[in-house]
């Protein structure tokens, strides 16, 4: 027995959609089938309900969609959770950054003393003052 899915009318044909045939065609095509009494909403063109096949297959898509929403919020969450930490290492490596160029601008004044003429011209007397007891 041939099962119809859907009561098509002369101005609404739908692709795919496969009529009884036969002498029983005109009840196949106006009294639905006991599958098409389930709880989805009434075709617009003809009233007629989806077959249990195409319930069960809504039913999958409404599954998939509220699967892919929680895929989707948890998508979210890990996201932000990313720009989270990645905010904090950028803030680390500006820290991080700003420590070296301070050191290294304090680098430049040390080399500047040690290179300075008053630290030649004394040298000799830092290393008497280092000879002295106590000192060294």
């Amino acid at each position: 027995m041939e099962t119809v899915t859907h009561h098509p009318t002369a101005d609404s044909p739908l692709p795919g959609v496969r009529a009884a045939s036969g002498p029983a065609a005109s009840d196949a095509v106006a009294a639905p089938s006991p599958l098409q009494h389930g709880t989805a909403e009434r075709c617009g063109a003809c009233g007629a309900r989806p077959s249990l096949g195409l319930e069960i297959d809504l039913l999958d898509a409404r599954e998939e969609c509220r699967r892919l929403k929680r895929a989707g919020a948890d998508m979210h969450a890990e996201m932000l959770a990313l720009h989270r930490a990645l905010s904090a290492a950028r803030h680390q490596t500006q820290a991080l950054l700003a420590d070296r160029r301070e050191r290294g601008e304090l680098q430049s004044r040390v080399d500047a003393l040690l290179q300075s003429r008053s630290w030649r011209i004394t040298r000799p007397l830092r290393w008497i003052y280092g000879l002295l007891p106590g000192r060294g």
